[in-house]
């Protein structure tokens, strides 16, 4: 296991993330960063800067909040479902919902899956934002 730098201070510790030691593309490491940070296109966040007035799912019927919670899980979107069952080794039984310990989990899969997630995410917005 790779041990990340530290930087200690008086009363903290502060480790840098797993997946920036890694040799991961660029875009990679953004999306990640982007999503772990909530600096992502979920209507969770962007209902505060667009038109939009209800953070409901857009992409699917489940009538949820579109939030990481949301999207990692509970999205019926057929490409949020694809995702899903390539990256299918990353998902633990149903019922599991716990969005900090999935991105907890030591799989390097992860990252890209999280990439091709907010990809997909980014483009709907867009295309929403042009109409």
């Amino acid at each position: 296991m790779v041990r990340p730098p530290c930087q200690e201070g008086p009363g903290h510790t502060f480790a840098l993330p797993r997946y920036m030691l890694f040799d991961l593309p660029r875009d990679v490491v953004r999306s990640v960063s982007r999503f772990r940070l909530r600096v992502h296109t979920l209507l969770i966040q962007t209902v505060t800067w667009t038109h939009n007035t209800s953070p409901t799912c857009d992409l699917c019927n489940a009538n949820d909040v579109q939030d990481e919670q949301h999207a990692l899980f509970h999205c019926t979107h057929p490409r949020v479902v694809s995702l899903q069952r390539t990256y299918a080794t990353l998902f633990p039984p149903a019922g599991f919902n716990n969005v900090s310990a999935f991105l907890g989990q030591e799989n390097n899969k992860l990252y890209f899956f999280l990439h091709a997630l907010t990809v997909f995410l980014m483009s709907r917005l867009a295309v929403t934002l042009l109409d």
